[in-house]
């Protein structure tokens, strides 16, 4: 409805067009939109502080300390869960494992998906559509400003000891 696209013959490509407008989204701002479980491994903090790299976080699903071969030996359930700007931070861990492992489940619902990005898909969409035939340098279209606009409030941005 949005491609004003009138006849099916195009499906295909509309699919494989939506598909890179969320890929290009989501490169762009850093953040993870299907709600999956990751992993992360952190060396370990002095101050017991550690910045998680995934966005945005729904929820901590375990920590555990690893042990010299990198295989899960404890599980640390006292910490603390907080965020900043949207990037979650675990503190108040305590241990002497070298390195500790966090999964987390991240991503967006249907219900809580930014609004900005999804208009910027359905921007980048269009823009992707209509350029399909552009070959060659001199055939070149920028990407819309709005999609740029709408992306970059959501951008993940790193905080010192991340």
């Amino acid at each position: 409805r949005h491609l004003r696209a009138e006849f099916d013959d195009d499906d295909e490509l509309i699919m494989s067009l939506v598909k890179a407008s969320l890929e290009h989204a989501q490169d762009h701002t850093g953040r993870v939109f299907d709600i999956q479980e990751v992993v992360e491994d952190h060396s370990r903090s002095e101050t017991g502080v550690y910045w998680l790299d995934a966005v945005p976080v729904r929820s901590i699903v375990s920590i555990t300390e690893l042990d010299s071969d990198g295989l899960a030996s404890t599980e640390i359930d006292d910490y603390s869960f907080s965020f900043k700007d949207g990037q979650a931070k675990l503190s108040r861990i305590t241990t002497e494992a070298e390195q500790i492992q966090v999964t987390l489940s991240v991503g967006y619902t249907e219900d809580d998906f930014p609004e900005a990005i999804r208009s910027a898909c359905l921007f980048l969409l269009a823009h992707f559509y209509e350029n399909r035939s552009a070959i060659g340098s001199d055939k070149l279209v920028e990407l819309p400003f709005a999609v740029k606009a709408l992306l970059d409030p959501y951008r993940v941005r790193m905080f010192a000891g991340a």
